[in-house]
């Protein structure tokens, strides 16, 4: 039978010999789309001796969903996969990244499911697909050049057609930064080191036009279970602040949405200085996280070291430095927020500058080399630059990414004039900021600089997040923002309705039990009292240890699947699966207030009643409206969890993983943090344990059995790691 959502081909291209061949989506059905094929790409046509992401033979993968393209909500992203190049040596684990607007849905257009790129180019080229055809193009007249100015230099090139959808990297990415992103239009940008991967490809850019269409199964299906997520999130956060605008926010013009999208969470920034463009992830990221760097409001969270962070000296205005310094990085293709970050490596860089025990020495290096303190305009000016082209010690140091950067200083402290204490201390900050795998913080802790006041250990959110970042590549945002921002709200709406809404667990939603086997529920920001914890009831209770075996494996089970299924269907984990409309509202808004702005937000009277706004079912009924293909949500959560067995394989064959590598580092499991609590290993063992018996996964190494591997039909891959002497029993 016909099968809509597919438009049937995956182009294959080897750019050493400059080979062309293409690939039949529909024999990999059984994986989604997405992420879930490109797992299975990965399986294939991964080599599993890369022991760099820079290796020519290491694939990269760009691939859209079934969804894509088609009427559904939210379907503009997509999804890129391949071998990290900043992790630590040894590892180089597979990862993937995404991003929105409309190039995937234009790639699909053009008659494309997704590309593969291997192999690398002797000169710099682009890729250039269009209604079916593929073109290898020269790029070396804009090799060099800026984001910006490469898309506007090859959509001339291709004749000014504004329809056109160009994918890029920057200098930064061209000089293989461990750290580098790939920008889509001017906000839309994947992170993980993608653009550095792209970079060592010679691969400056693949730009995409097609005048075709995708072919959906039952349109009125779509438009009904449309309306009613359209109605789940009427009257939500960011629709209601972007449609509105924002006073408080002068360089603010406008918000736009990706493709097929109701939420327009992209902003529209004009500073007064250059450069001008889009900011991903709306008004409330683009300007306060750019203000906490700023600003220093993190100062007020203290920690066994003391304060992280001292309020910059600096007579500009934070709207300024802001759109200087984000688009700055942006220009070079620059991860935001992995690198000279405003969150992650931001916290990390501000911690070395300004903790007392450093003593102002590798804040006078950074001063001294980049002519200005982070924070300052003179900073946001030319740290991008340095690092981008490794100038002076501070620019080769960041260049090689956080992680290497933090070793470097910890091995050879002399070297930047420090003490071995202080160079200690540099190791402990990045560790804070990346509890394992060079997977950041990203709502695994909330040291976030938009919510003042918290110890950086303070507000780690349920076991099953923990759980989550633990089994990972990455932060876990990638794909559970849905599930990750309810829980930072669960403290003061307190229902076990919305918990088990949260989780598909009663049980899981909550970070702690207390002696009874009761949740307890960690106040946020405007919760009747700091630093104190309650129950479901709101009554005051004690902190406890975290517990991950009441409810926590079982939702994690639904979670990882449930996320892999938002990955590779392709569509956007702000707002699926539905959990309910609004997300980060009342953190927010608290903030806001906090910072003396204007409190009173469009979305105050938004109603949250999990009973009528949850519908975890959205998923399976597009992917069959769209496909044809019947699936309920039991079924698409197992092929979601295919997927999920397929990724540990691939970790399994190329990195040897065990449960060894699923544990935090030292200073999570160690040291405790304000309220006495550790994360211990023994405990979480306990968790992972359970979660294994649930997947059919071997306990002492965490890997899937050929029993497992057998019942989602991956024989060959069980025959693989067998032979390879990795299959567990």
């Amino acid at each position: 039978m016909a099968v809509g959502g597919y438009v049937g081909k995956i182009l294959f291209v080897n750019l050493t010999d400059s080979s062309i061949t293409t690939l039949d989506t529909l024999d990999y059905t059984d994986y989604i789309g997405g992420k879930g094929i490109a797992l299975r790409l990965q399986w294939e046509f991964g080599n599993p001796e890369v022991e760099d992401g820079f290796d020519p033979k290491s694939p990269i993968i760009f691939m859209t969903g079934p969804l894509s393209g088609t009427p559904v909500p939210t379907n503009g992203r997509t999804l890129l996969a391949f071998k990290h190049a900043a992790q630590e040596s040894g590892k180089c684990y597979w990862t993937h990244s995404g991003f929105g607007g409309a190039w995937g849905p234009e790639l699909k257009f053009a008659g494309f499911d997704g590309v593969v790129v291997t192999g690398a180019s002797e000169t710099p080229v682009y890729l250039w697909i269009h209604d079916g055809e593929i073109e290898i193009k020269d790029a070396s007249s804009i090799w060099g050049k800026d984001t910006y100015t490469t898309e506007d230099s090859i959509r001339e090139e291709l004749g000014n057609d504004p329809g056109i959808r160009i994918m890029k990297i920057g200098p930064a990415g061209e000089n293989m930064l461990r750290g580098a992103c790939i920008l889509n239009d001017t906000c839309h940008a994947a992170g993980q080191n993608g653009g550095g991967v792209m970079g060592s490809k010679k691969l400056k850019a693949i730009a995409v036009r097609g005048h075709g269409g995708v072919p959906v199964a039952n349109l009125d299906a779509i438009l009904a279970d449309k309306k009613k997520h359209l109605d789940i999130f009427l009257g939500s956060d960011t629709r209601a602040a972007q449609a509105k605008g924002r006073t408080a926010y002068p360089n603010y013009k406008g918000g736009g949405a990706c493709f097929g999208c109701d939420s327009p969470c992209r902003s529209f920034m004009m500073p007064p200085t250059e450069p001008k463009g889009g900011s991903s992830c709306g008004w409330y990221i683009a300007y306060n996280w750019s203000r906490a760097t700023f600003l220093g409001m993190c100062e007020r969270q203290k920690t066994e070291y003391g304060d992280y962070y001292n309020e910059p000296k600096a007579p500009y205005s934070i709207d300024e430095w802001a759109g200087l310094y984000a688009k700055s990085m942006d220009l070079y293709g620059i991860s935001g927020y992995d690198m000279l970050g405003m969150r992650t490596a931001g916290n990390w860089l501000m911690a070395i500058c300004h903790d007392p025990i450093m003593e102002g020495k590798f804040l006078k290096l950074v001063v001294d080399e980049m002519g200005g303190e982070p924070g300052s305009i003179e900073f946001a000016q030319s740290a991008p630059r340095k690092v981008t082209y490794r100038e002076g010690k501070f620019g080769k140091l960041l260049a090689e990414g956080v992680l290497r950067a933090a070793m470097e200083i910890r091995d050879n402290p002399v070297e930047y004039g420090l003490t071995a204490a202080q160079g200690q201390f540099v190791w402990e900050a990045y560790q804070r900021v990346y509890p394992t795998n060079y997977a950041v913080e990203h709502h695994f802790y909330r040291p976030s600089c938009a919510h003042p006041g918290y110890d950086i250990r303070d507000v780690m959110q349920s076991p099953v997040t923990e759980m989550l970042m633990g089994l990972g590549t990455r932060d876990t945002m990638s794909n559970h923002h849905s599930f990750h921002c309810i829980q930072d709200d669960i403290g003061h709406r307190s229902t076990r309705a919305y918990s088990k809404a949260t989780w598909g667990s009663e049980e899981a939603g909550a970070r702690y039990l207390d002696a009874d086997g009761n949740p307890l529920l960690q106040n946020q920001l405007d919760s009747p009292e700091k630093d104190t914890y309650y129950t479901f009831d709101l009554k005051e209770s004690t902190p406890v240890k975290p517990n991950f075996t009441v409810g926590a494996p079982e939702a994690l089970r639904i979670s990882r699947g449930t996320g892999m299924q938002t990955d590779s269907l392709c569509y956007c984990d702000w707002r699926f699966p539905c959990i309910a409309g609004g997300q980060g509202v009342t953190n927010t808004q608290t903030a806001l207030a906090e910072l003396g702005m204007d409190d009173k937000s469009p979305w105050l009277d938004t109603i949250y009643d999990p009973s009528t706004m949850t519908d975890m079912g959205f998923g399976a009924r597009f992917y069959s409206a769209v496909t044809g293909i019947e699936k309920t949500e039991k079924e698409l959560l197992e092929d979601g969890l295919r997927c999920v067995v397929l990724e540990r394989a691939i970790l399994v064959r190329d990195n040897n993983r065990t449960r060894e590598d699923d544990y935090f580092n030292d200073i999570i499991h160690n040291r405790p943090d304000k309220n006495g609590i550790t994360i211990p290993k023994d405990e979480l063992k306990k968790g992972y344990d359970m979660y294994s018996e649930l997947m059919g996964f071997d306990k002492v190494t965490g890997n899937p059995t050929r029993a497992c591997l057998e019942k989602y039909g991956l024989k060959d891959v069980a025959d693989e790691l067998e032979a390879m002497g990795r299959l567990p029993g």
